[in-house]
């Protein structure tokens, strides 16, 4: 009982670290960034105090961008969490289901059909220097994704749902991509 206490107190003691260093680095990355601007500016901008260009960097800009990097890793974390102890394997990634290689295909599709290809120039030299919209990729990427997901599953249920057949599954989907 005691050897369970201690490890208890060692995993309070990481986590708390952890988080404080989440904490400390969410509030340095406000304060980083290309414009020059001084430590108290930037403090007050935050606040909407001070010249209107601070203000609009650190509200419009710096302070979406860090809550943004927060939600997205924790996400990016549970989801990888959910990954590995579905498959009970500690190195399960999304190569390993096909996740990734789905989402650069269906990126190249869309930068080659919507931005330098076919669809965007309607075959006109002129317009072949054309940019992507990165929304656009974004979701063919994550549409790409998802149905990789979807027949990765419905591949293993059709024989037996369980994670080497589900692993099996998205190698082979990986493989195809």
């Amino acid at each position: 009982m005691e050897v369970l206490k201690a490890r208890d107190k060692k995993n309070i003691i990481i986590l708390a670290v952890l988080a404080f260093a989440v904490i400390a680095l969410f509030f340095i990355s406000l304060f980083i960034g290309p414009s020059q601007m001084k430590f108290k500016d930037a403090f007050f901008a935050l606040f909407g105090q001070g010249q209107r260009n601070y203000i609009q960097i650190m509200q419009k800009i710096r302070l979406p961008r860090v809550i943004a990097a927060l939600f997205v890793g924790a996400g990016l974390s549970i989801s990888g969490l959910i990954m590995q102890s579905t498959l009970g394997n500690e190195m399960a990634s999304p190569s390993t289901l096909g996740v990734s290689n789905a989402a650069t295909f269906g990126a190249n599709l869309s930068i080659i059909g919507f931005a330098g290809g076919f669809l965007a120039t309607g075959n006109n030299i002129a317009n072949y220097f054309a940019q992507s919209n990165v929304f656009t990729t974004s979701l063919i990427a994550f549409i790409f994704a998802f149905a990789s997901i979807l027949v990765t599953l419905g591949l293993s249920k059709l024989k037996s749902m369980n994670k080497v057949t589900i692993i099996l599954s998205g190698v082979a989907m990986g493989a195809i991509w």
